[in-house]
């Protein structure tokens, strides 16, 4: 075995190196809260079962449930809308059509009225205004509507993000064979590699390409794992790089810690050295677009060690964990 693998064997969840000092007191995380952080149609595709279940949602007790959601579950409403008049316009009366895009327009209306809309909410619903003025005026569509099905993959809940693909990093091929499919995501675990930033060298793409393929290699090769643990990396630069497809579930944070819960790992020791500002302006970016795809609330954002007795993230990483997760930033 290289060097560079010696060194990651000690960044692996469960292994002495990680796990010799307990972490601090704190109140106990349960492996697995059955009990969902969000409502019961997020997520879902475009149905119209999917928008009469949002429409009794609104009408019943979800505001009072999950006051938190209530925009988004009016903007999911009229983007379904659209999404489903612009998928069956051709099979649609013309008077049809127009009542459809007339009832999604006035949701997109009423959430601009809206003072506390949140910014990303407000692009979403002036975008599908204009989509609406596209299609009456016989033109198609720019884009096609941000829906919660979009959310459910890794491409749409992270557009905007620069986010270099497994193909920049030789990624080998992922075994279906040892991966558990995805149900849903509600929760956020943050990880440092524990491999000082040094050991990559220059960060060029090239030397931390070649570090993530190491981690890879070590995570099938030695741990029998059916690809690289983490869902998301990011090295010192603010480069994040797809790990394992948000089509599998993780095996970063042991057991049945990993149900429902992203990985993201920055490269680095944060025991012995600080987080790169541009590595942690780009975590912030990327946790920030992943708990708006996926409705997690930022208190579900956890260091590794809220599930085991391990030093990971380190105590440098660990702080803006903690900080996001009280609604601070970096």
């Amino acid at each position: 075995m290289n060097l560079r693998s010696a060194l990651l064997l000690c960044c692996l969840p469960l292994l002495s190196a990680c796990t010799s000092t307990p972490p601090p007191s704190r109140d106990p995380v349960p492996e697995y809260d059955p009990a969902p952080a969000y409502p019961h149609w997020a997520g879902r595709p475009v149905t119209w079962s999917k928008l009469g279940d949002i429409e009794d949602w609104l009408e019943g007790s979800g505001p009072m449930q999950y006051p938190e959601f209530v925009a988004t579950a009016q903007l999911e409403l009229a983007e379904g809308r659209l999404a489903l008049a612009q998928k069956e316009a051709k099979d649609l009366a013309a008077p049809v059509l127009a009542s459809r895009l007339k009832t999604a327009e006035s949701g997109f209306k009423n959430l601009l009225e809206r003072t506390d809309l949140r910014a990303t909410l407000k692009q979403r619903a002036e975008r599908g205004l204009t989509q609406i003025d596209e299609l009456r005026r016989g033109k198609p569509s720019s884009a096609a509507p941000r829906t919660a099905s979009a959310a459910s993959s890794a491409s749409p809940t992270t557009s905007g993000l620069a986010i270099q693909p497994r193909t920049a990093w030789g990624a080998g091929k992922a075994l279906p064979y040892r991966l558990t499919a995805a149900s849903g995501w509600n929760r956020i675990t943050i990880h440092h590699s524990a491999m000082d930033s040094k050991d990559i060298g220059v960060p060029t793409s090239g030397h931390v390409a070649d570090t993530i393929k190491d981690i890879q290699t070590v995570h099938m090769r030695d741990r029998g794992w059916g690809d690289i643990a983490y869902h998301f990396l990011i090295d010192p630069t603010g480069r994040i790089w797809q790990g394992r497809s948000l089509d599998w579930q993780g095996a970063h944070a042991q057991g049945a810690n990993n149900i429902a819960n992203i990985g993201v790992c920055l490269l680095g020791d944060f025991n012995h050295e600080r987080p790169d500002p541009r590595a942690l302006e780009a975590l912030e970016r990327l946790v920030d677009r992943l708990c708006e795809g996926h409705h997690i609330a930022r208190t579900r954002v956890y260091g590794h060690q809220h599930f085991a007795a391990t030093e990971c993230p380190g105590d440098a990483l660990m702080a803006w964990v903690a900080r996001y997760s009280a609604g601070a930033t970096h």
